[in-house]
Protein backbone atom coordinates (compact mmCIF):
# COMPACT_ATOMS: atom_id res chain seq x y z
CA UNK A 1 0.00 0.00 0.00
CA UNK A 2 1.78 3.09 -0.94
CA UNK A 3 1.62 6.50 0.06
CA UNK A 4 -1.11 7.66 -2.34
CA UNK A 5 -3.71 4.56 -1.14
CA UNK A 6 -6.72 6.54 0.82
CA UNK A 7 -9.71 4.95 2.39
CA UNK A 8 -12.75 6.22 1.26
CA UNK A 9 -16.26 5.91 3.10
CA UNK A 10 -19.20 5.45 0.70
CA UNK A 11 -22.62 6.18 1.54
CA UNK A 12 -25.80 6.96 -0.18
CA UNK A 13 -26.69 9.92 -1.01
CA UNK A 14 -23.68 11.74 -0.16
CA UNK A 15 -21.07 9.60 -1.53
CA UNK A 16 -22.71 9.02 -4.72
CA UNK A 17 -19.94 10.31 -6.76
CA UNK A 18 -17.75 7.54 -5.04
CA UNK A 19 -20.35 5.05 -6.34
CA UNK A 20 -17.73 3.23 -8.71
CA UNK A 21 -15.55 1.97 -5.69
CA UNK A 22 -18.82 0.24 -4.21
CA UNK A 23 -19.02 -1.27 -7.74
CA UNK A 24 -15.11 -2.39 -7.93
CA UNK A 25 -15.36 -3.63 -4.57
CA UNK A 26 -17.90 -5.80 -5.03
CA UNK A 27 -15.53 -7.25 -8.39
CA UNK A 28 -12.85 -7.73 -5.55
CA UNK A 29 -15.20 -9.68 -3.39
CA UNK A 30 -16.32 -11.76 -6.43
CA UNK A 31 -12.27 -12.36 -7.02
CA UNK A 32 -11.23 -13.29 -3.21
CA UNK A 33 -14.42 -15.04 -1.96
CA UNK A 34 -15.66 -16.98 -5.00
CA UNK A 35 -12.58 -17.43 -6.88
CA UNK A 36 -9.47 -17.96 -4.95
CA UNK A 37 -11.88 -19.27 -1.96
CA UNK A 38 -14.15 -20.86 -3.35
CA UNK A 39 -17.24 -19.17 -1.55
CA UNK A 40 -20.73 -20.88 -2.82
CA UNK A 41 -21.72 -17.18 -2.90
CA UNK A 42 -24.50 -15.56 -5.29
CA UNK A 43 -22.40 -13.34 -8.48
CA UNK A 44 -23.64 -11.56 -11.60
CA UNK A 45 -21.43 -10.34 -14.08
CA UNK A 46 -18.56 -10.38 -12.34
CA UNK A 47 -19.82 -8.91 -9.12
CA UNK A 48 -20.29 -10.60 -5.94
CA UNK A 49 -23.20 -8.74 -4.20
CA UNK A 50 -26.28 -10.29 -1.94
CA UNK A 51 -29.39 -8.78 -0.15
CA UNK A 52 -27.60 -6.66 2.17
CA UNK A 53 -25.92 -4.65 -0.25
CA UNK A 54 -28.66 -2.01 -0.30
CA UNK A 55 -28.13 1.86 -0.42
CA UNK A 56 -28.62 1.77 3.65
CA UNK A 57 -25.33 -0.15 3.89
CA UNK A 58 -22.12 1.88 4.35
CA UNK A 59 -18.76 0.74 2.65
CA UNK A 60 -15.24 1.58 4.01
CA UNK A 61 -12.87 1.25 0.76
CA UNK A 62 -9.52 1.44 0.82
CA UNK A 63 -7.94 2.07 -2.90
CA UNK A 64 -5.44 3.88 -4.51
CA UNK A 65 -7.09 6.13 -7.90
CA UNK A 66 -10.00 3.45 -9.32
CA UNK A 67 -7.87 0.19 -7.81
CA UNK A 68 -9.15 -1.91 -5.12
CA UNK A 69 -7.16 -2.74 -2.17
CA UNK A 70 -9.41 -3.88 0.10
CA UNK A 71 -12.93 -2.94 2.16
CA UNK A 72 -15.80 -3.35 4.56
CA UNK A 73 -19.32 -3.37 5.06
CA UNK A 74 -21.41 -2.06 7.79
CA UNK A 75 -25.33 -1.68 8.21
CA UNK A 76 -26.81 -0.82 11.43
CA UNK A 77 -28.44 -3.56 13.63
CA UNK A 78 -31.88 -2.20 13.31
CA UNK A 79 -31.95 -1.65 9.89
CA UNK A 80 -34.73 -3.56 7.72
CA UNK A 81 -33.98 -4.40 4.09
CA UNK A 82 -36.18 -4.72 0.92
CA UNK A 83 -37.91 -7.40 1.23
CA UNK A 84 -37.76 -10.97 -1.23
CA UNK A 85 -40.50 -11.37 -3.12
CA UNK A 86 -42.65 -9.76 -0.22
CA UNK A 87 -42.36 -13.28 2.35
CA UNK A 88 -38.70 -12.64 4.34
CA UNK A 89 -37.61 -9.37 6.23
CA UNK A 90 -34.07 -9.25 6.42
CA UNK A 91 -32.27 -6.86 9.12
CA UNK A 92 -28.43 -8.16 8.75
CA UNK A 93 -26.51 -11.40 8.47
CA UNK A 94 -25.37 -12.29 11.77
CA UNK A 95 -29.06 -11.83 13.06
CA UNK A 96 -30.70 -13.20 10.30
CA UNK A 97 -28.51 -16.45 10.10
CA UNK A 98 -28.92 -16.83 14.36
CA UNK A 99 -33.38 -17.09 13.17
CA UNK A 100 -32.38 -19.40 10.43
CA UNK A 101 -32.94 -17.25 7.34
CA UNK A 102 -29.34 -17.99 5.84
CA UNK A 103 -29.38 -21.71 4.98
CA UNK A 104 -25.61 -20.81 4.14
CA UNK A 105 -24.80 -19.71 7.60
CA UNK A 106 -25.37 -22.14 10.84
CA UNK A 107 -28.02 -20.96 12.88
CA UNK A 108 -26.12 -21.15 16.14
CA UNK A 109 -23.65 -19.04 15.86
CA UNK A 110 -25.06 -16.96 18.80
CA UNK A 111 -25.31 -17.90 22.23
CA UNK A 112 -28.60 -15.57 22.24
CA UNK A 113 -30.55 -13.41 19.83
CA UNK A 114 -28.26 -10.64 18.43
CA UNK A 115 -29.72 -7.45 19.14
CA UNK A 116 -31.22 -4.51 17.34
CA UNK A 117 -29.77 -1.17 17.92
CA UNK A 118 -29.64 2.03 16.54
CA UNK A 119 -25.58 2.44 18.10
CA UNK A 120 -25.39 -1.03 17.31
CA UNK A 121 -23.76 -1.86 13.83
CA UNK A 122 -22.83 -4.96 11.92
CA UNK A 123 -19.14 -4.96 9.95
CA UNK A 124 -19.24 -8.12 7.13
CA UNK A 125 -17.71 -8.83 3.79
CA UNK A 126 -14.17 -7.46 4.95
CA UNK A 127 -11.63 -8.26 2.71
CA UNK A 128 -7.78 -7.10 2.16
CA UNK A 129 -6.20 -7.83 -1.07
CA UNK A 130 -2.67 -6.25 0.26
CA UNK A 131 -2.05 -7.04 3.76
CA UNK A 132 -2.76 -7.27 7.01
CA UNK A 133 -1.66 -2.88 7.39
CA UNK A 134 -4.40 -2.61 4.85
CA UNK A 135 -6.76 -4.15 6.60
CA UNK A 136 -6.00 -2.24 10.10
CA UNK A 137 -6.01 0.87 8.36
CA UNK A 138 -10.14 -0.42 7.28
CA UNK A 139 -10.82 -1.09 10.71
CA UNK A 140 -9.38 1.58 12.51
CA UNK A 141 -11.46 3.71 9.81
CA UNK A 142 -14.55 2.11 10.10
CA UNK A 143 -13.93 2.40 13.77
CA UNK A 144 -13.91 6.32 13.39
CA UNK A 145 -16.82 6.45 10.84
CA UNK A 146 -18.88 4.86 13.59
CA UNK A 147 -17.61 6.96 16.77
CA UNK A 148 -18.98 9.77 13.99
CA UNK A 149 -22.12 8.72 14.08
CA UNK A 150 -22.58 7.57 18.07
CA UNK A 151 -22.20 4.21 17.86
CA UNK A 152 -21.35 2.43 20.93
CA UNK A 153 -20.88 -1.32 19.31
CA UNK A 154 -19.74 -3.12 16.25
CA UNK A 155 -20.55 -6.83 15.84
CA UNK A 156 -18.14 -8.87 13.10
CA UNK A 157 -18.19 -12.05 11.71
CA UNK A 158 -15.34 -13.82 10.33
CA UNK A 159 -12.87 -16.01 10.78
CA UNK A 160 -10.93 -16.83 14.07
CA UNK A 161 -8.02 -14.98 13.15
CA UNK A 162 -10.53 -11.94 12.66
CA UNK A 163 -11.07 -12.22 16.51
CA UNK A 164 -7.03 -12.40 17.04
CA UNK A 165 -6.45 -8.93 14.60
CA UNK A 166 -8.97 -7.23 17.04
CA UNK A 167 -7.16 -8.05 19.92
CA UNK A 168 -3.54 -7.20 18.60
CA UNK A 169 -5.50 -3.86 17.31
CA UNK A 170 -5.88 -2.97 20.83
CA UNK A 171 -9.90 -3.77 20.56
CA UNK A 172 -11.86 -5.91 23.14
CA UNK A 173 -13.54 -8.46 21.41
CA UNK A 174 -16.19 -10.43 23.17
CA UNK A 175 -17.12 -13.72 21.59
CA UNK A 176 -21.34 -13.70 20.74
CA UNK A 177 -21.12 -17.79 20.53
CA UNK A 178 -18.59 -20.95 19.65
CA UNK A 179 -17.07 -20.99 16.44
CA UNK A 180 -19.06 -22.78 14.05
CA UNK A 181 -18.25 -23.88 10.29
CA UNK A 182 -19.57 -25.07 7.05
CA UNK A 183 -18.66 -26.20 3.17
CA UNK A 184 -17.11 -22.55 3.15
CA UNK A 185 -14.74 -22.88 6.39
CA UNK A 186 -15.13 -21.32 10.55
CA UNK A 187 -17.09 -18.70 11.53
CA UNK A 188 -17.29 -17.02 14.85
CA UNK A 189 -19.27 -13.85 15.74
CA UNK A 190 -17.91 -11.16 18.15
CA UNK A 191 -18.87 -7.88 19.34
CA UNK A 192 -16.30 -5.07 20.16
CA UNK A 193 -17.22 -1.95 21.84
CA UNK A 194 -16.44 1.38 19.97
CA UNK A 195 -12.36 2.78 20.95
CA UNK A 196 -10.66 5.45 19.07
CA UNK A 197 -7.49 5.42 16.81
CA UNK A 198 -4.60 4.60 19.32
CA UNK A 199 -7.57 3.83 22.29
CA UNK A 200 -7.91 0.76 24.09
CA UNK A 201 -11.05 -0.06 25.85
CA UNK A 202 -11.79 -0.21 29.59
CA UNK A 203 -12.12 -3.76 28.95
CA UNK A 204 -8.96 -4.18 27.90
CA UNK A 205 -7.01 -2.18 30.09
CA UNK A 206 -8.46 -4.10 32.80
CA UNK A 207 -7.98 -7.19 31.48
CA UNK A 208 -4.50 -6.47 31.12
CA UNK A 209 -3.99 -5.09 34.57
CA UNK A 210 -5.53 -8.27 36.12
CA UNK A 211 -2.59 -9.79 33.80
CA UNK A 212 -0.04 -7.87 35.70
CA UNK A 213 -1.55 -8.13 39.19
CA UNK A 214 -1.42 -11.70 39.12
CA UNK A 215 1.65 -12.37 38.16
CA UNK A 216 4.04 -13.79 40.83
CA UNK A 217 7.28 -13.40 38.64
CA UNK A 218 8.40 -9.56 39.14
CA UNK A 219 10.16 -9.85 36.05
CA UNK A 220 6.84 -11.10 34.03
CA UNK A 221 5.17 -8.70 36.04
CA UNK A 222 7.18 -6.04 34.74
CA UNK A 223 7.65 -6.80 31.36
CA UNK A 224 3.94 -7.03 31.46
CA UNK A 225 3.77 -3.43 32.65
CA UNK A 226 5.97 -2.07 30.06
CA UNK A 227 3.98 -3.55 27.16
CA UNK A 228 1.12 -1.85 28.61
CA UNK A 229 3.13 1.47 29.25
CA UNK A 230 3.78 1.18 25.05
CA UNK A 231 0.31 1.51 24.55
CA UNK A 232 -0.16 5.04 25.40
CA UNK A 233 -2.76 4.01 28.31
CA UNK A 234 -5.01 7.12 29.41
CA UNK A 235 -4.96 9.09 32.65
CA UNK A 236 -7.63 6.61 33.54
CA UNK A 237 -5.14 4.12 34.56
CA UNK A 238 -4.65 4.34 38.24
CA UNK A 239 -8.82 4.10 38.89
CA UNK A 240 -9.15 0.88 36.51
CA UNK A 241 -5.59 -0.22 38.11
CA UNK A 242 -7.63 0.29 41.71
CA UNK A 243 -10.85 -1.84 39.84
CA UNK A 244 -8.44 -4.77 38.16
CA UNK A 245 -6.43 -5.52 41.93
CA UNK A 246 -10.33 -5.71 43.75
CA UNK A 247 -11.29 -8.12 41.11
CA UNK A 248 -8.47 -10.17 40.97
CA UNK A 249 -7.84 -10.10 45.19
CA UNK A 250 -11.56 -9.65 46.21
Amino acid sequence: MTARAKITVVQFPDGIGNWNLVYRFFRLRKRVFIDQMNWSLDQYDRLEFEQYDTLGATYIIAHEGQDILGGARLIRTDAKQPQSNGKVQYSYMIRDAYLGLLPGLPSNLCDGEPPTDEKTWELTRFVSAENAHVGERILREACEFLKSVGASECLFLGPPTFLRLAKRMGFSPKKMGKIVGNKDGRFLAFTCPIVGDGEMSDAEIIRRLQEIVSEKNSVQRRVLLLRLAETDVPLRLAELTEKAFLSVHS
